[in-house]
């Protein structure tokens, strides 16, 4: 077969026997040949300095002591703009998916795939498609419906916080910008300090049937009955059922993994 329909596979995977079994497995593709393999980001960018790679195929979360998948990719891309990118994983979470798409990997695979699997993606990948475990335009838009004040209460959730703890924290937020636009003595004034602020009685309408009432909380009290709204949504929209489901979910779903978040 020419050089030319080869397609050159640095792969990038820490643990040595799985990097064994994939090439193992492709082996007995013609046109695929593992030039190289390496074992963190920092091995992978010398590999790419010395030698001319066309695809890359990478485990998403490398070892704590190197760049992670995501990381690594916005790296190269900066300077090999035509290599191809794939990511492997043992999940394939549609936080890590949308990630790796964000950051401008052409494909996702997971690591349990069948060697014909694995090769059908590369193709498709190396013609110029995109090869993604699933529809993620409609992930993408599903995502959408969690507000930024949604996320920001499940972040506080996965801290183990409870809905007085954030509805205190969320009005420390509150009292801190409103002293940052206003100025500390007009805000004093008008509120006092922060302890009396989050005291003060705040009216609402509650209907109850045909019946519309007013009732008056604290404000802390009123904010934790917000929070508890939110979480109260958020379960619904992650399909659990108790808080403490909730909070596995977040783990297991891996949607609060905040070093993968703030690659994009």
């Amino acid at each position: 077969m020419s050089s030319e329909n080869i397609t050159k596979i640095l792969l990038v995977e820490d643990y040595w026997l799985i990097r064994k079994s994939i090439k193992s497995g492709l082996h007995r593709y013609g046109s695929l040949r593992f030039v190289a393999e390496a074992e963190n980001s920092f091995q992978a960018l010398e590999h790419l300095e010395s030698m001319s790679i066309d695809l890359i195929i990478m485990d998403y979360q490398l070892t704590d002591s190197s760049l992670w998948g995501v990381e690594l990719t916005k790296e190269i891309l900066k300077k090999y703009t035509k290599i191809k990118i794939i990511f492997w994983s043992v999940h394939t979470r549609e936080i890590d998916v949308i990630s790796a798409m964000k950051v401008g990997a052409h494909g996702y695979l997971s690591k349990q795939s069948a060697d014909d699997e694995i090769k059908a993606v590369i193709d498709k990948v190396m013609r110029g498609e995109a090869a993604w475990p699933f529809d993620l335009e409609s992930k993408i838009q599903k995502r959408k419906g969690l507000s930024p004040m949604k996320m920001k209460v499940i972040g506080l959730l996965s801290q183990g916080m409870g809905y007085k703890q954030i509805a205190y924290d969320l009005l420390i937020e509150e009292y801190n910008k409103k002293v940052s636009r206003f100025g500390v003595d007009h805000v004093l004034e008008e509120f006092g300090t922060f302890d009396r602020y989050i005291m003060q009685k705040c009216t609402f309408s509650k209907s109850d049937g045909e019946k519309l009432e007013k009732r008056s909380k604290t404000r802390l009290d009123s904010r934790k009955r917000t929070v508890e709204g939110y979480a109260t949504a958020i379960k619904k929209w992650f399909g659990a059922k108790s808080l403490c489901m909730l909070g596995k979910k977040i783990i297991q779903e891996g949607r609060l993994e905040y070093r993968r978040i703030s690659s994009n």
